[in-house]
């Protein structure tokens, strides 16, 4: 009896090597650095600009109003980023449409929901009409970015995302010189930044799915998502607790400490915004790859892509740091001549990056194999660990 004939015999695995290449062949890896890259340098910018030109006060207003939208963005990851990464990525056709026109009309209520409460939150650190409404004109705007950034990745459409943060860059940072040297430096950035984002969305066309194409009412738009999308309760479980473990300091900081002590703390954390970026450039290209390799039985092949992908990163982050703290004095001469002693505070980020981004990278792979609840239940009590150590650490103090 003769072998398996040709047609029928399987195909023999690429290496994982090849298959990376292939991936960086395919154009996703460099649109994702350029795209990530333009956000990376516009924060980065922002920070630099309030912290040379205010100080802690203003600064950790700032960061206040950012933390929230970042929040924001957090939560908007699970409930449309995941999903369409993992499961729109995944269909075709007329699936994909149906998926996604669902997954839009869900986002675009999260959005006008989330920018209404950042609004309102933001009364906790200003009453200043001008900064409020740009805090929830940003807030929008952001979301509606990081939407169309996910939705040109997850539809094999990602060479086009530079050419949105392009747009977006070139409209804020004359906007933001503008507003600063007019006199409105905490303003300026959530302004600027917010109509960057609205006339680079006006003048490119991400999708032609429309939101809730076929105008749902919510119930049946919600029942629609939960039957298309499952595991939502535990994506914002995830999300939630990830975010009590990298951003409550700030709230409690502001709380205990005062909104100047916040801004100092933050100061030593925009230094690793690098580190940072090399993450996000790798998950909007890897995310959809490790789905793949799952759904193909490869999850050797996936394991091994995530230990070399967190290899590199702290290899990278290495170099980094490296030359970094080689720069130090005149770095911390041009940047924080008015705070007070930052390196401390950088040492700790710096540790605290490289161990959280590895960490995220390993969340990646459980994404892939949907093990959403897996997932939670451990951030979840992650979550609890850190915020009663950062209630202790941040009270201790005053009681001595």
């Amino acid at each position: 009896m003769s072998g398996p004939s040709a047609a029928t015999a399987p195909m023999p695995k690429r290496p994982l090597a090849a298959r990376l290449r292939a991936v960086v062949a395919r154009g996703g890896m460099l649109p994702s650095l350029l795209d990530q890259g333009l956000v990376s340098l516009q924060s980065l910018l922002i920070s630099v600009v309030l912290i040379k030109l205010t100080g802690p006060a203003v600064f950790g207003q700032f960061v206040y109003i950012f933390t929230l939208v970042m929040i924001a963005g957090s939560l908007q990851n699970g409930v449309v980023g995941i999903p369409a990464l993992v499961h729109v990525a995944s269909r075709t056709a007329d699936a994909r449409r149906a998926a996604l026109s669902t997954l839009l009309g869900i986002d675009r209520l999260y959005r006008i929901a989330a920018s209404l409460l950042t609004a309102l939150a933001s009364l906790a650190v200003t009453r200043d009409p001008l900064v409020i409404g740009s805090a929830c004109l940003f807030c929008f705007g952001y979301l509606s970015r990081e939407t169309a950034r996910t939705v040109l990745f997850a539809t094999g459409a990602g060479r086009k995302a530079p050419l949105v943060g392009i747009l977006a860059f070139a409209v804020f940072v004359p906007l933001f010189a503008l507003f600063v040297w007019t006199g409105f430096p905490l303003m300026a950035p959530f302004a600027a930044s917010a109509i960057g984002v609205f006339v680079a969305l006006t003048l490119i066309e991400v999708t032609d799915v429309p939101a809730n194409e076929s105008a749902l009412p919510f119930p049946a738009l919600a029942r629609a998502y939960r039957e298309t999308f499952p595991g939502l309760v535990w994506r914002l479980v995830q999300s939630g607790s990830n975010e009590v473990q990298t951003r409550s300091h700030v709230f409690v900081v502001t709380l205990v400490r005062g909104v100047d002590q916040a801004g100092l703390l933050e100061a030593g954390r925009i230094l690793w915004a690098p580190l940072v970026l090399l993450y996000q450039t790798w998950q909007k290209v890897a995310q959809p790859r490790l789905a793949s390799l799952v759904a193909e039985g490869e999850t050797g092949g996936a394991i091994r892509l995530v230990f070399l992908s967190v290899a590199a990163l702290l290899c990278l982050g290495g170099i980094y740091a490296a030359i970094l703290f080689a720069l130090w004095e005149p770095l911390s001469r041009a940047i924080f001549s008015s705070f007070a002693n930052v390196m401390p505070f950088a040492i700790g980020w710096l540790a605290y990056t490289l161990a959280l981004l590895s960490n995220w990278m390993l969340i990646a792979f459980l994404n892939a194999q949907l093990r959403f609840r897996t997932i939670a239940i451990a951030g979840k009590h992650c979550a609890a660990a850190t915020y009663s150590l950062l209630l202790t650490l941040a009270v201790l103090p005053l009681q001595l």
